[in-house]
């Protein structure tokens, strides 16, 4: 065999084998990249889940964690001699700021001890030593400031060592070796379970594959989310956003919309603040008044079809009820929002002249609804005529006096200004793949009114969620609280339904609010509480006071989460995906910022 050489990879050996590597109080200088050591100085009493994995993950940072074991004696002497001298300087301490250091160092101390004694927890030196690098100054300047927010973040202090560089670098090489100024100079006292927690879900961003970008991560990293996605915790599309005005929440809504819009899936956006209709119409979308006009009308006596399946029909809300039975039981609903106090005899007449009205217009409790056009349903014009017919049968006084009562509120249905909202043959259809039900002109009305066309509003859309299993469709219900009524709380019930049982056909419900403690009144906590805590997808943006708490207290937000939110920075919140918590910042892409930054809200 004829001897040969092997070619030499210069870059590869560049990288080994670096031309150039000079050390100086600035930095290092590895051939052609810049690089820079630091260590963390300081650590806060408590670190969450993941920590170490935050830093480590930043881009640029070549880290080393170690943690050495130690004799538990000797380190609980040294924990014991620390925490008497800092109850001495807590005594003793003028300064205000330096008492309240001593003070808490006593605690930390504490803290760590009653871990040992009663968790058996082993404890040893912890050194943390991380080298940024960049292959410009631009560079090295901006993944070192990622490395310091992020530890900020955490509550830890990071600090550059100007005059032990090559130690560092010595550290964090693949030498597996600590110089004894370096152990000495970053070594903090620590119980193993910090360190080992510190590594818990080390990538913070998250790739579903399929889906869309929503946002990065506080590393940088993306987050591709596919709400459709099913698997272990994530059981369901529905999403919660809550956050208050100007902090992004809207933008985050629209973001969704438009690329769940452009993946195929059908949107439906109650819209109270007329926020939507430049989105929907830039995208040759349905905007639809529901505030009274003629193309926006839903007939609250058009009985609306059931759509189910051999599943559904062993479920007890349905069994052995017919489409009118089920109807009646909706317009109990309807009647009690908008004529306000109805007797229970009241609605017993109604009631029955409503079944009398049904069978005039030739439907019967087993009569197939499918086929039957909506203008051959009655309006409410209908059933005050019934009403007055029916009271000239009458001879009991108490009865009169009754039908006298109903005749006067359904009267102001069909004569007064409500006249254009319910007394009209359903004028809503759409099958364009993105409608804004616009209900603006609704806040004008009273509350009675409002309450009752917004139950009207729900029951269409979840009609039209049920039509065909197979197709996506999503429900954005903006400013949800609208539909919140302590005393009949029938449409916070038919709502919670909807993200009870949407998946099976298909559906994702969303639910939008300025804040939760409206959703959370002892009243109706039951169902509110279940609207919140029930999608698989919950994002909170900057939110103050008494609402932040409850928002910490009902979804068991760590200290972190919480800071995040209550900082308020515009387009930053938390992401909770199934059981995982991410903190994001929100980007628009220039397509995106064309379509949602056109509209009005989330500027």
């Amino acid at each position: 065999m004829k001897n040969c050489k092997t070619p030499i990879n210069e870059n590869l050996l560049n990288i080994i084998a670096p031309m150039v590597l000079k050390f100086n109080s600035k930095g290092i200088e590895i051939g052609e990249n810049l690089a820079r050591c630091y260590v963390i100085s300081k650590y806060p009493s408590s670190l969450e889940y993941g920590w170490l994995g935050k830093l480590s993950n930043v881009q640029g940072v070549v880290m080393l964690s170690e943690f050495i074991p130690q004799s538990e004696g000797v380190l609980i002497s040294a924990i014991s001699k620390n925490i008497a001298e800092n109850k001495v300087r807590a005594i003793s301490e003028r300064d205000d700021y330096k008492r309240m250091q001593a003070e808490k160092r006593v605690e930390d101390g504490q803290n760590i001890l009653k871990q040992i004694e009663e968790n058996g927890e082993s404890i040893g030196i912890m050194a943390n030593v991380m080298l940024v690098l960049g292959n410009s100054e631009e560079a090295l300047k901006k993944n070192s400031e990622k490395l310091i927010n992020t530890a900020i973040s955490l509550g830890c202090n990071v600090r550059q060592i100007p005059f032990f560089q090559e130690d560092g670098f010595i550290t964090v090489s693949p030498y597996g070796y600590t110089t004894e100024i370096m152990e000495e100079l970053v070594g903090r006292v620590a119980l193993l379970s910090t360190y080992i927690g510190g590594y818990f879900n080390l990538s913070e961003g998250f790739s579903d594959e399929q889906g869309f970008y929503f946002a990065k991560d506080i590393n940088g990293k993306l987050m591709i989310m596919d709400l459709w996605k099913r698997g272990g915790d994530r059981t369901n599309s529905n999403i919660v956003a809550v956050g208050a005005p100007g902090k992004g929440k809207s933008t985050a809504i629209k973001k969704i919309i438009l690329n769940e819009y452009m993946l195929g899936t059908k949107i439906l956006v109650v819209d109270p603040e007329r926020e939507y209709d430049t989105i929907v119409k830039s995208l040759g979308g349905d905007w639809i008044n529901l505030g009274g006009s003629n193309k926006g009308n839903i007939n609250p006596l058009e009985i609306k079809p059931i759509s189910l399946d051999e599943n559904d029909k062993n479920e007890d809300v349905y069994d052995g009820i017919g489409a009118l039975a089920l109807h009646l039981q909706n317009l109990e609903v309807f009647f009690s929002l908008c004529l306000g106090k109805v007797t229970e005899r009241q609605k017993a007449i109604l009631n029955a002249n409503l079944i009398k009205l049904y069978n005039k217009f030739n439907i019967f409790w087993d009569t197939d609804i499918t086929n039957i056009n909506n203008t051959d349903f009655p309006i409410i014009s209908d059933l005050y005529n019934i009403l007055v017919e029916n009271k000239q049968l009458e001879e009991d006084t108490k009865t009169i006096e009754d039908y006298n009562d109903l005749i006067l509120y359904i009267g102001n249905l069909i004569n007064g200004q409500d006249q254009f909202l319910f007394n009209k043959h359903t004028s809503l259809h759409t099958d364009s793949k993105i409608v804004c039900l616009d209900t603006y002109d609704l806040n004008n009305s009273s509350e009675r009114i409002k309450k009752a066309q917004y139950f009207n509003i729900i029951s269409w859309c979840w009609q039209q969620i049920t039509k065909d299993r197979r197709e996506k469709i999503m429900l954005i219900c903006d400013e949800a609280y609208l539909l919140i009524d302590p005393e009949i709380p029938q449409t916070l019930i038919g709502l919670r339904n909807i993200g009870k049982r949407c998946r099976k056909y298909e559906g994702a419900l969303v639910v939008v609010s300025q804040s939760i403690i409206d959703f959370l009144d002892p009243r109706i906590k039951m169902y509110g509480q279940a609207l919140l805590t029930l999608p698989c997808y919950k994002i909170f943006l900057g939110s103050d006071g008494k609402d932040l708490q409850e928002i910490v207290d009902v979804f068991e937000l760590k200290q972190i989460h919480k800071d995040i939110i209550q900082a308020g920075v515009q387009g930053r919140g938390l992401l909770i995906n199934g059981s995982k918590h991410y903190i994001f910042n929100m980007e628009l892409a220039d397509y995106e910022a064309k379509y949602i930054l056109g509209g009005k809200g989330g500027r």
